[in-house]
């Protein structure tokens, strides 16, 4: 309240005698405040009533009712407890002012009165009133419109006051539930309980507090859980229950959707066969499955609260991967290997990412673990199974090559001996008979040029079996190669290609003469070609292989889901040599097999697939 605002304050002037009624009024009216006059305690009290003042000046001893008993009506009555009222007595004892005090007074001024001290005493009281009415205001309405429903019970347990979202929670008129016992929001069964506890809260000291959740009742018969809060107060009119309600079924169903939640989020832990593990900052394990403690041979209690990097065989690699998780927030199938209680140990591949709480931040990561043991086993085995396949088809190979070498030196060396020594003999037979009979003459030129076709048939099985190029190297076979594709597809074909730097052995020779034979073969059969290109050359260690044409080319995954037998012999000849090779291709795009093999590798049979 401004001062101007306290100018204008209603004073109340009570004393049975007039002289001092019109001085003091006359001193009020003076300094601007608006007055009222009451000649005794009754009319005052009748006067307040009807029209409650600012502030009242009580004359202590006057007939009939005296101040000290006006004064203790007033502070009886709630809608008057709260006006100040200043004491006017010729009393100048302490007696006198402790009992007015005790009456519920807030100042004394005695007789004769002063003026500045009067209006010094009347302008502080009407202030600090002013003051504690907009505090009570302002508290008022804080509690009126508070989110919770507000109850205020007196010692008998009947309401005294209710706030808006009471009215609104339960569904009753303010007229309704003031003067109504509390217990009437309560479901019967907690009644009994809540006669006991009212009963003990109200001789406990001021400030306890208790909470606990009760079931209540709305107007229309509904009921409801709520959070309820009980606190006990002391004021001057006596012990009071203050109780603070919330509705609790909103809350109550979304903690039983977390504990279903949880409850399916562990069940979907506890049936995982993976082990799964919560691991914090200290790398200490937080929460583990029952895979995670069969894996470890370790119960779960003593598991948790473990030091997770001791149960791997290497804790180094451990705390890289945790430090990996803290900077990328996860880490993908890596590799460790947990060490069992027995000794044992299980090759396990790890995923693992960053766990967050609430508010975004990382306080451990969660990994699952899923056992490779077994697969990496059989994977050896399978890869060894592969290697002594590759050895066993390598050496296959190599008796074909040498039984190819063996059945050309046979066919060329005997048979064309024999084929050449019957074409003399047909010669020699022409040279000496042949003027006997014309007709003879002719059969023997007939069945010299049958020879001659057996010769060359003898030439060409014998070269198809082991070209005689190879015996010069790989160079000048693939050259002879070149020049056949020429020569016999009428497909142009270029080699470009020097000298190598060291001596192939025979099988890699023959290995790569092979690749290139196929790769020709099938650019024959299915490429419709203009032009083929051939290159050999060395590239550091390696010896590179590439054979280009510009024919209508293929999808290479197409044909590998085929299974062409022709692309898995070159990849498989390639392996046997310790390299790879590798095919690109696209419709209409022609095609380059490129084949790349250590130089001065000798001959590897590599058991990857």
């Amino acid at each position: 309240m401004t001062q101007t605002q306290i100018s204008k304050a209603r004073i109340l002037v009570v004393d049975d005698t007039p002289e001092i009624r019109l001085l003091v009024t006359t001193i009020l009216e003076h300094a601007g405040y608006q007055t009222l006059q009451a000649p005794g305690g009754e009319r005052a009290l009748e006067m307040v009533r009807q029209e409650p003042p600012d502030l009242i000046l009580l004359d202590v001893m006057m007939p009939g009712l005296d101040g000290y008993e006006v004064c203790a009506r007033l502070k009886s009555d709630e809608t008057t407890r709260a006006i100040p009222v200043i004491f006017l007595s010729a009393l100048d004892d302490s007696e006198a002012q402790t009992r007015g005090f005790e009456a519920g007074a807030a100042d004394f001024v005695t007789k004769p009165i002063s003026v500045p001290v009067l209006l010094a005493r009347v302008n502080t009281h009407l202030a600090l009133y002013a003051q504690r009415r907009s505090l009570e205001g302002k508290f008022r309405d804080v509690i009126e419109f508070a989110p919770d429903a507000i109850i205020l019970a007196d010692q008998e347990g009947s309401i005294v006051q209710a706030n808006a979202r009471t009215l609104e929670l339960f569904g009753y008129a303010r007229e309704d539930l003031l003067g109504h016992p509390a217990a009437m929001l309560l479901t019967p069964p907690e009644r009994a309980a809540h006669h006991e506890r009212r009963a003990w809260m109200l001789g406990q000291p001021r400030g306890l507090r208790i909470e606990s959740q009760t079931r209540c009742i709305r107007k229309d018969g509904s009921e409801f859980v709520a959070d309820v809060s009980v606190s006990a107060l002391h004021a001057s009119r006596g012990p009071l229950l203050l109780a603070m309600v919330r509705d609790a079924t909103n809350r109550i169903a979304q903690q039983e959707k977390l504990r279903e939640a949880a409850r399916y989020a562990r069940s979907l832990i506890e049936t995982s066969m993976d082990p799964m593990v919560l691991i914090d900052l200290t790398g200490k394990v937080q929460d583990a499955n029952d895979a995670a403690c069969q894996i470890t041979g370790l119960a779960r209690e003593a598991l948790i609260g473990s030091d997770a990097p001791s149960r791997f065989t290497q804790p180094e690699k451990l705390h890289e991967g945790y430090k990996q998780v803290m900077a990328e927030g996860q880490a993908l199938n890596y590799q460790l290997t947990i060490k069992h209680a027995s000794g044992r140990t299980y090759d396990v591949l790890c995923n693992a990412k960053a766990f967050r709480n609430e508010q975004g931040e990382v306080v451990g990561l969660f990994a699952t673990a899923h056992d490779i043991t077994e697969s990496r086993r059989i994977q050896q085995e399978i890869s060894m199974s592969r290697q002594r396949l590759r050895e066993m088809a390598a050496q296959g190979e190599a008796m074909r090559e040498y039984e190819r070498k063996n059945i050309a030196r046979e066919v060329h060396d005997e048979l064309g001996q024999v084929l050449t020594a019957l074409r003399m003999d047909l010669t020699f037979t022409e040279m000496r008979h042949g003027s006997v009979s014309p007709e003879l003459t002719d059969k023997l030129r007939e069945m010299r040029g049958l020879v001659d076709r057996a010769i060359q048939g003898v030439r060409n099985v014998a070269a198809n079996l082991r070209p005689a190029a190879l015996d010069m190297g790989l160079v000048p076979a693939i050259e002879w190669l070149c020049s056949e594709l020429t020569r016999h597809a009428a497909i142009p074909c270029d080699f470009r290609g020097a000298p190598l730097s060291v001596e192939l052995p025979e099988d890699r020779a023959i290995g790569l003469f092979r690749i290139v034979q196929e790769s020709l073969t099938n650019i024959t059969r299915y490429a419709r070609a203009s032009r083929v290109l051939v290159t050999l050359q060395e590239q550091g260690a390696d010896l590179v292989l590439e054979v280009v044409d510009d024919g209508q080319g293929f999808d290479p995954v197409q044909v590998r889901t085929r299974r062409s037998f022709g692309l898995l012999g070159m990849e498989e000849r390639a392996l046997a040599l310790g390299g790879r090779v590798d095919i690109s291709s696209a419709p209409d795009q022609g095609a380059r097999v490129r084949v790349v093999v250590p130089l001065r590798q000798a001959s590897q049979w590599r058991g990857d697939a």
